[in-house]
């Protein structure tokens, strides 16, 4: 996408900057009729999160959780159970875990090993039941406090690394009018400026993302490590919400170019000299990415051997439903935007793409429960993995009350899906209406184990799945899991492409 289309395509958001500025089965093999010949249109990306034999990650789950932002160990509410519930309940395979510098770092270059300890033990929660762990360094308008102490934003860095020299901030309504506030801003810059006389903040910050990969590097369930937590571009964010959409393009482009790339290469050498081979997650910009608008971060490289480990991990948002509390399926322009926005960046990019975070409360109006279905049908068209936000008891979430029923999110949220593909996947898609599960791939040289497909028949298969098949050749078998819904399906050695359907039995 040009430039030019680019600033196009964030004209789009005009409409919005007024609202921002005032505010038990079958595994029996079935073969249907002869499948069609061609091959299917390639997926948005070709790169995968692969596991320790080659297979192509597929990765649904669920932050864990915004409640850790306010907690005063920074810690999430979750119990062992929780762990358990998560994959056996909601079929998730992935937590994306939030963790805080102000916790690991209190004081400058003395880490707090009983907070890694805490952490080490829940990740062991999930590790328990099969599930993956991506660790979030997680930051909402910068930190709690500034360096003296006076309340800057929400959860993230140390006070003592918080240098707003001064300069006016106040917690604003709608909370995220605060980053606009000259400290905050003055916080981010001081922190980008690694050439400063800041300069230690960002080093800092680096050596802590060092000392914990160091810590959980040996972890076989931690997947990886995601940078920052919705970065934010500081005195370049052209001064308001409007700017940002309609604004300088050039400027926007040579910060992230320059400094925020910058930073990220720091962090990905720093960890890579610790752990050579854990995922290491980045996002873009949140302003404007989170809602559809263009980054110009472009490619990372990782000085590992071998293969890049490096994976895409925006944020999906939409404003107008998530200011408004209402989705109006008619109008997906955001939407839209958002798809054709991050299908260019990782065209270009060439690495895996995972969805870090979206979500809308069930109460909102209009039709909420199809705005999230549109998210994950989009997902799915991407051959793009996700964590939805949050694990929090709430109306967001799939869970709520004391005790802990689902929400109308829950049957939502879960869906049949491949979790580990033998080979490469060019296109897989889950028919809510028709409960129908289509994978189709390739195989791929030094890939080894079967090809994993979580089938919720507790929840939506009450009368019992058929599995079909369209190869002949070769042995075909497969092997049900009841208690993790999960099916193997080891397939032949064909050179040919696999196309495997799950269908109601009745």
């Amino acid at each position: 996408m040009t430039d030019l289309r680019r600033a196009l395509r964030s004209l789009i958001f005009l409409i919005v900057c007024p609202l921002l500025s005032a505010c038990g089965g079958s595994s029996e093999l079935n073969v249907p009729p002869a499948a069609p010949t061609a091959t299917p249109p390639p997926s948005a990306h070709a790169q995968f999160v692969t596991d320790d034999q080659g297979r192509a990650l597929i990765l649904h789950g669920i932050n864990v959780t915004g409640s850790a932002k306010d907690d005063p160990q920074r810690l999430p509410w979750v119990t062992r159970g929780d762990a358990e519930r998560v994959q056996r309940d909601f079929g998730f395979n992935v937590v994306r875990f939030l963790i805080f510098w102000d916790a690991i770092e209190p004081s400058p270059g003395q880490y707090n090993e009983t907070y890694l300890d805490q952490v080490a033990e829940r990740i062991d929660w999930f590790a328990g039941v099969g599930v993956y762990v991506i660790l979030d360094m997680h930051q909402d308008v910068y930190g709690h406090f500034d360096q003296n102490g006076k309340p800057l934003g929400f959860d993230g860095a140390p006070s003592w690394a918080a240098r707003t020299d001064g300069l006016a901030h106040r917690i604003a309504d709608p909370w995220s009018l605060t980053y606009i506030q000259p400290g905050v801003k003055r916080a981010f810059d001081n922190f980008w400026n690694a050439d400063g006389p800041n300069a230690d903040v960002q080093q800092h910050y680096v050596a802590a993302w060092a000392h914990v990969a160091a810590r959980f590097k040996n972890h076989p369930w931690v997947l990886g490590y995601n940078l920052m937590n919705e970065p934010f571009a500081g005195s370049e964010f052209a001064g308001d919400f409007a700017g940002i959409f309609v604004g300088d393009v050039q400027r926007s482009k040579t910060f992230e170019q320059t400094l925020f790339h910058q930073f990220y290469e720091r962090a990905v050498a720093a960890i890579r000299a610790i752990d050579a081979d854990g995922w290491i997650f980045y996002e873009p910009l949140a302003f404007p990415s989170n809602n559809g608008g263009a980054s110009y971060l472009g490619k990372l490289d990782d000085p590992r051997h071998g293969e890049n480990r490096l994976v895409y991990f925006p944020h999906f948002y939409a404003i107008l439903p998530e200011l408004t509390l209402h989705y109006d399926p008619a109008k997906t322009l955001e939407l839209d935007a958002w798809v054709e926005a991050r299908t260019a960046e990782v065209a270009e990019i060439r690495t895996p793409v995972m969805i870090g975070e979206f979500g809308l409360p069930w109460t909102a109006g209009g039709s909420p429960l199809g705005y999230l279905r549109k998210i994950l049908d989009t997902a799915d068209q991407m051959t793009s993995g996700w964590a939805y936000w949050t694990y929090d008891p709430g109306n967001w979430a799939p869970i709520m009350g004391n005790d802990l029923h689902e929400t109308p999110n829950a049957d939502v949220l879960v869906r049949a899906y491949p979790q580990r593909v033998a080979g490469t996947p060019i296109r897989y898609a889950y028919d809510v209406d028709a409960r129908t599960l289509d994978l189709t791939f390739v195989e791929r040289d030094g890939v080894s184990g079967p090809t994993q497909l979580y089938i919720p028949a507790r929840r939506f298969y009450a009368g019992g799945w058929h599995l079909e098949v369209d190869d002949t050749a070769g042995s075909w078998s497969s092997q049900w899991d009841g208690e993790r819904e999960v099916l193997s399906v080891t397939t032949p050695h064909t050179g040919r492409l696999h196309r495997l359907r799950v269908v109601p039995a009745s």
